[in-house]
């Protein structure tokens, strides 16, 4: 779309004239309406070329007090006087971008510009700042610049308010992801207030598992805008369709992560409200270990919020992605941050099984269940494997109905979620990627995982927490035997083990042997620590630990 917003003739001075440099799309029409809603009785004007055809389209609004259609004229020219090619009465912007479209091709209705017809990109001579300018809001098209900073590379993703894009910050060259309200959603002011919500509840929150927001606002025409992270990396949802649910290892690793950057909203007084397998995407980071990355606080809610936001996120609005949202939610009811925990067990639940417990016909019949049916035992879906009690009992316990019965915190949730990588660990019979779905059935009912003993070396706690491997620590050993030294001095020589994590090991070993920190927490702090590349007092004060 253009970047010169479309002014009217003030004060019997020229008016002002959106240039765009290629066909208007029925974004570009539905946007133009909008403006000309504001200005009854004033047009506002959009002007483009194709090779050598010139045309100029006005839309007004008001000229007629007993109809709401807007009035349309389009002129073969440039010039205000330029010939009529046709004019016409419709509040449909697509009625109108049907009828430029058999003014461009005369072989009958497009639905679409063709893409011969477009014009060529501009060449490095002729560019100039106002040429670029022109390029903003033209369709989005790849290539296309946006608010003279961001380039378009593709579309990756559209919903329900909005379009998101990978683009390329022109200063600096980053990729990002550029999120851009549709034309039409600006008619209502709330939208607006809504979108402009989003980008603050995000950029509020710093963390690695959550996506960080590099820059938002409203562009000249007023269309707001977010830009952030490019997570270059498959969602949940795409995992789910490929290979049906997640390893245990991956299971654990993954969730632990969620838990760990919604508890980070959540301190900060951000309830994400729409958890889905969508809005979850892994990819792996610069020291190549897989990341989850929570995306789109699109519907976020405060917990304190002035009397204006309270109405965007009313009683009364049921919002949020219904295959995911729980009871109270599904209800219209104030909600809390126990929300999240339980679309996040509904995802887990779906991970672990491949399959959502909460399925009707239609919306309302899901809600429905989500309210009022009890969640499926594991053992009632004819899975054909078998998932621990623990695991079941855990994912059961975030999709209780009562929050107040739910996990009360993000980090007791975690929290749980590491003593399953410690069973897991533990158990030697079977290797750690299969402990999640066991092929041999069990007639008996599974106990819950016992805890091992105590580690006594920061060496078996690294292990614990996977930091190293058994492997790892042969090789190092062997070595030692026949050269002497420290296992750990040969593990920091071969590269397996960073000076600071066995910093990290150290502290927590002597705080689980003061009987202050559990086996549990310490492999959370670990992963962690690892992962945020933090020393020991800097991960803990993040994850707001009190280890005094």
């Amino acid at each position: 779309m253009p970047l010169n917003d479309s002014f009217n003739r003030k004060g019997g001075g020229p008016a002002k004239v959106a240039k765009l440099s290629a066909v208007p799309t029925s974004d570009d029409l539905v946007f133009s309406l909008a403006n000309a809603l504001k200005t009854p009785r004033k047009s506002v004007y959009l002007a483009w070329q194709v090779n050598e055809d010139k045309r100029m389209l006005a839309v007004t609004c008001g000229m007629d007090p007993y109809s709401n259609d807007a009035r349309w004229v389009l002129r073969g020219g440039h010039d205000f006087d330029s010939p009529m090619i046709w004019s016409h009465d419709s509040a449909d912007p697509l009625v109108i971008h049907t009828l430029i479209s058999d003014s461009v091709n005369q072989a009958g209705p497009a639905a679409a510009i063709p893409e011969f017809l477009r014009p060529g990109a501009i060449q490095p001579e002729q560019a100039s700042p106002q040429s670029m300018a022109d390029k903003d809001y033209s369709s989005e098209a790849p290539g296309s610049i946006f608010a003279d900073r961001y380039e378009i590379i593709d579309e990756i993703g559209k919903g329900a308010t909005s379009t998101v894009y990978r683009a390329r910050q022109i200063q600096i060259g980053r990729i990002v992801a550029l999120k851009l309200m549709h034309p039409h959603m600006l008619r209502e002011e709330i939208n607006k207030k809504r979108f402009e919500q989003e980008a603050k509840a995000t950029a509020a929150l710093s963390h690695s598992n959550l996506v960080l927001v590099h820059d938002f606002g409203t562009s000249p025409l007023g269309r707001p805008f977010i830009v952030m992270d490019f997570v270059d990396g498959p969602s949940l949802d795409t995992i789910f369709n490929n290979q049906g649910r997640l390893t245990s290892q991956q299971f654990i690793d993954v969730f632990a992560q969620c838990c760990r950057g919604l508890a980070h909203a959540h301190k900060r007084g951000v309830i994400h409200r729409d958890i889905k397998p969508s809005n979850i995407r892994l990819y792996k980071d610069e020291h190549n270990a897989v990341t989850a990355k929570i995306l789109d606080f699109g519907i976020a809610k405060l917990f304190t919020q002035d009397e204006e936001s309270l109405k965007m996120t009313e009683t009364g609005a049921v919002m949020g992605s219904p295959a995911f949202m729980s009871p109270e939610q599904s209800r219209a009811e104030p909600v809390d941050h126990r929300t999240d925990i339980y679309s996040l067990g509904m995802v887990m639940y779906q991970a672990a099984t491949g399959v959502l417990p909460f399925k009707g016909k239609d919306v309302f019949e899901t809600l429905y269940k989500h309210i009022y049916e009890p969640t499926p035992a594991f053992a009632s879906l004819g899975l054909g494997y078998r998932i621990p009690a623990a695991v079941e009992a855990l994912i059961h316990k975030t999709l209780e109905k009562d929050p107040a019965k739910r996990y009360q915190s993000m980090e007791d949730l975690e929290k749980d979620l590491a003593r399953l990588l410690v069973a897991a660990n533990s158990n030697t019979g079977q290797s750690s990627t299969n402990t999640l779905h066991s092929q041999s059935p069990s007639s008996a009912p599974e106990s819950l995982p016992v805890v091992p003993p105590r580690p006594t070396t920061e060496i078996d706690l690294l292990k614990a927490a996977k930091v190293i491997t058994d492997a790892d620590i042969e090789k190092a050993t062997e070595v030692t035997s026949r050269l002497g030294g420290q296992v750990s001095a040969m593990l920091i020589a071969d590269g397996k083990l960073d000076r600071s994590m066995l910093d990290v090991a150290k502290r927590c070993t002597t705080l689980i042997n003061a009987a202050i920190l559990d086996l549990g927490r310490a492999v959370i702090l670990l992963n962690y620590s690892q992962r945020s590349r933090l020393d020991f007092d800097k991960a803990v004060e993040e994850l707001g630990w009190n280890l005094s």
